[in-house]
């Protein structure tokens, strides 16, 4: 008995040992603290109605009506009786999170190794190697808790089925039989999957095998006891795999019904995800001497510069502020790969790779090759579309394969196999005398040769093999010139120097331990330990620039993550029975709105599909929304405080959003802006900054404090007050009152102009040669041009125009300015209308006019007199529409016609007083902001599209004693139109207003045609691309 526990004493001092690692290295958990994990915050939101009910009633519900309208709890952590192996994987992972799981992958390993009859010291430092895996640990940082769980049981499943197909069958059988189980209790599928591949690669390799020695007959047995381990496996899970078959079905993972699109377009039948969804995070060729040197493409996404960059001394040397400086280098990506999101490299070791290549000298026969099969499978296949001749045929013919996204997480295979194939070398190289000191002398110095040769050619040519490009690059080049790129790519040269010569200098130790050993300078067990401490400050070392101490926060962050606002409040008054639809975030990809109330919508991988319809047909549809600010400004453009927020109209159902809805409440919401490139909507403070908003979603908000903006003096207001995009894709931004007044963003960086001939900056527009045109207040007219280098101050110059230049303006007080397509520039001032016909030549010549016409009476008249001109808005038709003191005014595009005139006394117009107009570009709608209210009509002009879309004609049919104006819609803007009757004869011809043309039901010559089918011919502006459609006539 004594004999037995003694043996069993070394495995429990290692156990004991993998607690003390784990929780030394998640240590702020003995503080009571926990990761904080994104995906777990809105599983919180989403499990805490079930959850409640547990805990006051102590029952299980297997439905909540707290997400989705309301659906099972099976993959919301529904617990079933008689849930045996579920009760030993809780057993198992007694530490607290995420402790338990990095103990789940030391315990896991080194049992597997011990079944490859390894001594348990080499043994404890294989599992070292595995769970201290870089991307093992990142996975935890971001909660992917059910892909490391499923990955920690991979080796136990590993082990039992290497003891069956050994002979070892009743062992093989248990421990297959549990450890399958619980793979299966960690319920994710894609890592069992993958467990799947490799286990083929095993079998198709023992198979052989049992070929070429003839023993068929005990791999067959072998098999057969596998088979039914699985099956026993199976059954233990049944409760969760047949609810979850249940639930999957009527899931958007399950077949649908559906034989339409949501636009209307056929549905075609489900066959896997799309090709791109599943290549999208593919690991680069290049990428993949990740797993020898950790930065070797540059880090994470978000990876720090290095000490003493050389970025700053080229962004000083471009007259930036050390604010400004840091403020752009804080957005400076020194990951130079080309996958979307990267949180850290997949960095197995210098170690375990100088150990892996020591191995394949030393290790010989079938455990060999299913390894490095195991490995080179993983690794080609992590390539994705970087290597589509393998991937193309794993989608295409291999089952499965295609149900699965993300083919870069197949390297967890690469991140079990290779330890495992270091760990038997070392193994080979330490205790198997029967290879000869001369010959590991000699693979001692081919392995080092190789791995540290590595490292030592890409020390030295690395400016020659590689060029430290990142896909993003661009961006900077065109913003902050050549030089800044370079000094970035010198960065990015520091990292992958710094880190290569770790690699080297940790392979250089580990064959020197190695070699001090065949020295007998060094035992094996100080040999052992020696290596246990190398792989831990190698891995550790690394691990902790991505998960650290600062990962973690307060128990309550995590128990409470959603804190309750002012509307949580006020529905959870309301006692009735009714489902909250949260449209301030993106209700169905949060579970913020569960963690209080019966939602409508949720967050979950596998929807119920019937809601999801639901939310594609209905909740979702895109609608024409119209963004309406509350704020106004005092007569010195100070805020007035006003806190009503903004209105949002989407198709024609108006809500207003107030101001205090954001975590301070934000004043005076005064412009609001739609920028068609990006399809999102920007709306401006007078207080505290920005929001950009993606449909109804604010996904962004900017201020001084993430961004370059600047704050008005003696105040801590961030008063934004105009906003365009220019024609390099740069968005502009007016910053009224602060020492930087003009900001400009590409999308990752912001850059604040000092030198602004003015600070009272308002509306910006830019004209066909990208010049910008910014109305100040009360202040004239500022030309800016910024000579297509944003981020560079030293070319840009500037024009000032007022009353007093040479031609100068009507008046200072410039109350609206627009371009239109011809690129003149439409200056509205208090006392009339200015035109700027030359844009080319504003610089040298610059002409302000006032437009001639005829007015009522045939007399020559300036366009508009002297009415003030409080917006101009210029419509899909390129024709304006004007507001004033009296009225609304549309004319033609030139200006020397009006097509129409509104006023309180001929329309619905609220009052004469329209202070801003709006049109909805998709419909043609233009809304008119009066004095009183607002009030919209429903123009003939719709947005510019330089492509025929689909012709669609409504009313289409065209029934019987209908008299009603007919419209065109889907046409390339400005287009010719031609009706014809099904003879070819012509019906009518018409000029499409942007992309819509409307039409009287009229023959030219005045009559209505005959019933038929007619005939739509379009050919756009510049004659190259022509279009057709058709309508049926009744009468």
């Amino acid at each position: 008995m004594m004999q037995r526990l003694y043996k069993f004493l070394p495995h429990f001092i290692v156990l004991v040992l993998f607690v003390i690692i784990s929780l030394a290295y998640f240590s702020p958990v003995l503080q009571g603290k926990k990761i904080f994990q994104s995906d777990i915050v809105q599983y919180t939101g989403m499990a805490k109605q079930q959850n409640d009910f547990r805990k006051s009633t102590g029952e299980e519900t297997y439905w909540t009506n707290a997400a989705f309208g309301g659906m099972p709890t099976y993959q919301l952590g529904a617990k079933y009786p008689h849930n045996y192996i579920k009760k030993l994987d809780l057993t198992l992972r007694f530490l607290p999170r995420p402790a338990d799981y990095l103990f789940l992958y030391f315990i896991g390993m080194y049992i597997l190794f011990l079944v490859l009859k390894l001594d348990y010291k080499l043994a404890f430092v294989g599992a070292l190697a595995f769970g201290f895996s870089t991307y093992l640990i990142i996975i935890l940082g971001v909660g992917h808790n059910a892909k490391a769980h499923a990955i920690a049981y991979i080796p136990l499943v590993l082990s039992g089925i290497l003891l069956a197909l050994r002979g070892n069958y009743l062992k093989g059988f248990i421990l297959t039989t549990i450890a399958m189980a619980l793979e299966l209790v960690a319920n994710h599928f894609q890592m069992t999957y993958y467990l799947l591949l490799v286990v083929l690669v095993i079998g198709l390799v023992y198979l052989i095998d049992s070929y070429k020695n003839k023993k068929l007959l005990n791999f067959f047995k072998g098999v057969g006891v596998l088979v039914v381990a699985v099956v026993f496996a199976i059954g233990l899970n049944a409760t969760n795999i047949l609810a979850t078959k249940e639930y999957a079905d009527t899931s958007t993972r399950g077949k649908s019904k559906l034989t339409i699109n949501a636009d209307g377009s056929t549905k075609e039948a489900n066959k896997g995800l799309d090709y791109d969804y599943i290549t999208e995070y593919s690991y680069g060729k290049l990428e993949s001497f990740n797993l020898f040197i950790p930065r070797f493409m540059g880090g994470g996404s978000s990876e720090p510069l290095p000490d003493n960059p050389k970025s700053m001394n080229a962004i000083m040397q471009l007259g930036a502020s050390p604010q400004e400086a840091n403020q752009i280098l804080n957005q400076v990506p020194m990951y130079w790969g080309d996958q979307p999101i990267v949180a850290a490299p997949a960095y197995i070791g210098a170690i375990i790779i100088f150990l892996a290549i020591l191995a394949l000298f030393l290790i010989k026969g079938k455990l060999k090759w299913w390894l490095v099969t195991g490995i080179i499978l993983s690794l080609l296949l992590s390539w994705g579309k970087n290597f589509s001749i393998l991937t193309d045929f794993f989608i295409e013919y291999i089952p499965l394969y295609n149900k699965f996204r993300a083919v870069s997480s197949i390297q967890v295979l690469l991140e079990l196999l290779m330890p495992i194939l270091a760990i038997l070398g070392l193994q080979q190289f330490l205790f198997n005398s029967s290879i000869a000191l001369d010959k590991k002398k000699k693979i001692l110095l081919y392995a080092s040769a190789i791995s540290a040769g590595t490292a030592v050619v890409f020390i030295f040519f690395k400016s020659i093999l590689f060029d430290f490009s990142s896909p993003y690059d661009s961006y900077f080049i065109k913003d902050l010139g050549p030089d800044f790129v370079d000094a970035m790519k010198d960065d990015r040269i520091t990292l992958f120097t710094n880190d290569a010569i770790r690699s080297l200098i940790l392979v250089v130790l580990s064959a020197g331990v190695l070699w001090f050993f065949l020295k007998a300078k060094l035992k094996q067990g100080t040999t052992i330990a020696l290596f246990a401490l190398l792989i831990l400050i190698d891995l550790v070392g690394v691990d902790r620039r991505y998960v650290n101490s600062d990962d973690f926060v307060v128990a309550r962050v995590m128990t409470q993550p959603f804190q309750e606002n002012f509307a949580d409040k006020e529905i959870l008054k309301d006692t009735d029975y009714f489902r909250v639809y949260d449209i301030t975030s993106s209700p169905f990809n949060s579970g913020r709105a569960s963690f209080y109330h019966n939602a409508l919508g949720g967050y979950h991988a596998a929807k119920p599909a019937r809601i999801q319809d639901v939310n594609n047909f209905y909740l979702s549809k895109e609608g024409p929304l119209v963004f309406c600010t509350a704020g106004g400004v005092t007569s010195t453009f100070g805020g007035s405080f006003n806190d009503k927020g903004f209105y949002i109209c989407d198709n024609g159902d108006w809500t207003n959003n107030p101001g205090n809805q954001f975590t301070d409440s934000m004043y005076d919401f005064t412009f609001a802006y739609y920028i068609p490139q990006q399809d999102k909507y920007y709306l401006l403070s007078q207080s505290f900054g920005m929001i950009e908003f993606k449909e109804k979603t604010p996904v962004a908000r900017w201020n001084q404090v993430n961004s370059s903006l600047d704050v008005f003096p003696t105040t801590n207001f961030v008063r934004t007050s105009g906003l365009n995009l220019d024609n390099n894709g740069i968005m502009w931004v007016s910053n009224y009152g602060s020492q930087t007044p003009l900001h400009a963003y590409n999308g990752n960086t912001w850059k604040g102009l000092p030198n602004v001939p003015s600070n009272k900056v308002k509306n910006i527009v830019t004209d066909k040669n990208n010049l910008k045109w910014i109305q100040l207040h009360n202040d004239g007219l500022l030309v800016f041009d910024d000579n297509n280098t944003p981020f560079l101050s030293t070319d840009d110059r500037y024009l000032k125009v007022t009353t007093g230049s040479n031609p100068g303006l009507l008046s200072n007080e410039i109350r609206s300015i627009a371009v239109d397509d011809n690129g003149w520039i439409w200056i509205g001032t208090s006392v009339g209308l200015n035109v700027v016909t030359n844009t080319n030549d504003a610089f040298t010549d610059l002409e302000v006019e006032q437009l001639i016409v005829n007015d009522i009476d045939g007399k020559a008249a300036y366009l508009l007199g002297e009415n003030s001109i409080n917006d101009i808005c210029v419509d899909g038709g390129d024709r304006k529409w004007f507001a004033t003191n009296d009225g609304v005014v549309l004319v033609e595009s030139d200006g020397q016609s009006q097509v129409l005139k509104f006023t309180a006394e001929n329309s619905p117009l609220l009052a004469n007083r329209v202070v801003s107009i709006g049109q909805n570009t998709e419909s043609g709608e233009v809304f008119f902001a009066t004095s009183k209210g607002i009030v919209s009509y429903q123009s003939d002009a719709a947005g510019k599209k330089e492509l025929f879309g689909k012709i669609k004609v409504y009313p289409n049919p065209i029934p019987p004693g209908y008299n009603g104006t007919i419209t065109i819609d889907g046409l390339a803007t400005n287009a010719e139109i031609r009706i014809t009757d099904a003879n070819g004869m012509l019906v009518s011809k018409l000029k499409a207003n942007g992309s819509k043309a409307i039409w009287n039901g009229l023959r030219l010559n005045g009559t209505r045609p005959n019933s038929g089918v007619y005939y739509i011919f379009g050919i756009n502006r510049d004659a190259t691309e022509t279009a057709m459609g058709k309508f049926i006539f009744v009468r």
